[in-house]
């Protein structure tokens, strides 16, 4: 840990999550899931805001319990959407609020991913602690749904497991030929329908799919077209010729160009709930 912290140069390391609850003003919880509750509500008792990782809880309830505890204190309690915070999304949102699709008609959000998942075989391959694909990556686009169309009124959902077992990283690394495998209860794939507020979205993830596209969404109504592919929002609208890129406003660009755009929207995030 003390190596760790003189590495990045931080000042203070910790190696208890109450010592953390005690001293700062913000807590983030990127504990395993089974442990975000008790963490929580702890920060909470503490009077201080919480910014949580997904998923939330193991259920439901606990969720529920987690934030009327913020409730009842008038603290912030916030899930680590980061998405809402790049650039293409934020201008993706405005266009969609300024009326640029017209009426709503779906989205269409697909990924699919070469590399079997759990091959770390960490909690992300374990149903019992919250891993999975429908709550590590869906969930950041079934946020961003939201975000722009309303409350989901209906859902039809299916999760599968299509690799129970996965050759473990270190093995496919180390190209020995052994055999070493790790049991995957969590799903890899996902197929989802909603129909929210103002129109539907499909959602098809997959992966070990032996190629990796990345991730595309498509939001389609009766007088345009967005699309955002990897970070890029293009557009098209009823006179327009092509689908093409659209200049992100100035406001919303990005200071310095990261390594990984994901991090810097978690940056603005903490920001955000650290001005609350």
């Amino acid at each position: 840990m003390e190596q760790i912290a003189r590495q990045f140069k931080i000042e203070r390391a910790f190696t208890k999550w109450e010592d953390v609850v005690a001293v700062t003003d913000l807590v983030s919880i990127a504990a395993p899931t089974p442990e975000h509750k008790i963490i929580c509500e702890a920060a909470l008792s503490a009077g201080k805001n919480v910014l949580c990782e997904k998923p939330l809880a193991l259920n439901a309830r606990d969720a529920r319990a987690m934030l009327g505890a913020a409730e009842q204190r008038k603290l912030v309690h916030a899930a680590n959407f980061e998405m809402r915070f790049l650039p293409a999304f934020q201008y993706a949102k405005e266009l969609i609020d300024e009326d640029y699709l017209g009426e709503f008609f779906r989205a269409d959000v697909t990924m699919a991913m070469e590399r079997p998942w759990g091959e770390h075989g960490n909690w992300a391959a374990d149903d019992a602690r919250g891993g999975g694909v429908l709550m590590e990556v869906g969930s950041h686009f079934l946020d961003v749904m939201r975000w722009w169309f309303g409350n989901a009124r209906a859902v039809l959902a299916s999760r599968r497991t299509n690799f129970p077992n996965v050759k473990t990283r270190d093995e496919q690394i180390k190209g020995n030929g052994k055999t070493a495998t790790t049991l995957i209860t969590a799903d890899d794939a996902l197929w989802c329908a909603l129909q929210f507020e103002r129109g539907e979205a499909l959602l098809n993830f997959v992966t070990g799919a032996r190629y990796d596209p990345g991730w595309t969404i498509n939001a389609y109504g009766a007088l345009g077209t967005l699309v955002i592919k990897s970070g890029e929002l293009l557009g098209r609208r009823d006179g327009d010729l092509h689908l093409e890129p659209l200049a992100i406003p100035k406001r919303l660009e990005q200071n310095e160009k990261p390594n990984d755009p994901l991090m810097w929207g978690m940056v603005k995030l903490f920001e955000r709930v650290a001005a609350k």
